[in-house]
């Protein structure tokens, strides 16, 4: 597998996923992107990367100018006008996202946009950490839904609180691998403070969010835990984009998408995962899937806090990803307010290129 997502990422030099090349959301309809990237010398490169909508009828895109080290130190500044998602974790692929957009109406994104200017630093560790530090300068502003799917309606886009603003942030993560008895740990922790003026308001806030899973091999079943939660303080009244977020296939499933909004949140999970026996799908000459596939029941829990209050919500499911694990089906049900809910997806490990 790793294999397999290192010779996509080689077919893409200059786009992140193949969803920059061509996705569906309910402002642009039909949004096709492209990218340039060139190499300078000594280290230096320039990127260029841009997108049209067929239904918004607008371009948007970025150029970047970028410095980086042998070792992997790098600095690069960023300008440009694009949009920006509000909340900590993707809920589904952005593949998955732009079928389902176009043709149910199902969006799970909350984008708005941002224009402006970012300069980051970044650089790794021998030990698989990474990290990078961040200033930005920029104007957020509400988005407007243009689009039409083929069946129902969209719902409207995430209402921002709108006004240029200034960010400073921080971030450091592991992406996984074996450590500490765990076959794959993975960590990550981000942490920022922000400013914005519009319309005679200014509201500072500054937010932390963290997450952490691990997978431990046992002669009965592999388990995997997760463990994530944040708060956001300072200004009484909180940007809608800086809130937490939760609700949907990876941060609660059971739960309607972003269904918890809060200043405060957390989250725990965990998962049974064991191979066992599946339909088999014939491939003609080319042979056959094997019947089998991993099945993973798992329970968990979202905390959101509601002014001094907290209140848990429980969740439970079962997960099966056959096809030699490049796919996940979902079934798992909200014990809080929720109710029975089926996602299919591919399998996370692809979502970076797609």
């Amino acid at each position: 597998r790793a294999q397999a997502l290192a010779r996509a990422r080689q077919t893409l030099p200059s786009a992140r996923g193949i969803s920059d090349l061509l996705q569906v959301n309910r402002v642009e309809g039909i949004a096709v992107g492209a990218g340039v990237r060139r190499h300078l010398g000594h280290g230096v490169d320039l990127g260029l990367r841009a997108r049209l909508g067929t239904a918004d009828r607008e371009v948007k895109g970025a150029v970047t100018l970028g410095w980086q080290r042998a070792d992997g130190l790098a600095i690069q500044l960023a300008v440009g006008r694009d949009f920006r998602d509000a909340g900590d974790e993707a809920e589904v692929s952005r593949v998955r996202n732009s079928l389902a957009a176009q043709e149910w109406g199902a969006d799970l994104a909350q984008p708005y946009r941002a224009t402006g200017a970012t300069l980051t630093l970044s650089g790794r560790t021998r030990d698989r950490w990474r990290w990078a530090v961040e200033g930005a300068i920029d104007d957020h502003e509400t988005l407007e839904v243009h689009a039409s799917p083929a069946r129902g309606t969209y719902g409207s886009t995430l209402a921002v609180f709108e006004g240029k603003g200034q960010r400073l942030g921080a971030r450091i993560e592991r992406p996984g691998g074996p450590a500490g008895g765990l076959s794959d740990l993975r960590l990550r922790a981000d942490a920022r403070i922000s400013r914005r003026e519009g319309d005679g308001v200014s509201l500072s806030t500054g937010r932390i969010w963290a997450s952490v899973e691990g997978t431990r091999v046992t002669p009965l079943a592999d388990v995997r835990l997760r463990l994530a939660g944040g708060g956001v303080f300072g200004s009484d009244s909180v940007p809608a984009q800086e809130l937490l977020y939760a609700g949907g296939p990876v941060t609660a499933p059971g739960y309607g998408f972003h269904q918890f909004r809060a200043k405060g949140l957390g989250q725990a999970r965990l998962e049974l995962r064991r191979l066992g026996p599946f339909v088999p799908i014939p491939l003609g000459r080319w042979g056959r899937i094997p019947a089998t596939a991993t099945w993973a029941p798992y329970a968990g829990v979202v905390a959101a806090r509601a002014g001094e209050s907290w209140t848990g919500s429980p969740l439970v499911g079962l997960g099966v990803e056959p096809f030699l694990q490049m796919v996940r089906v979902d079934v798992a049900r909200g014990l809080r307010d929720g109710r029975w809910r089926i996602a299919v997806d591919v399998s996370r490990d692809f979502w970076p290129i797609l």
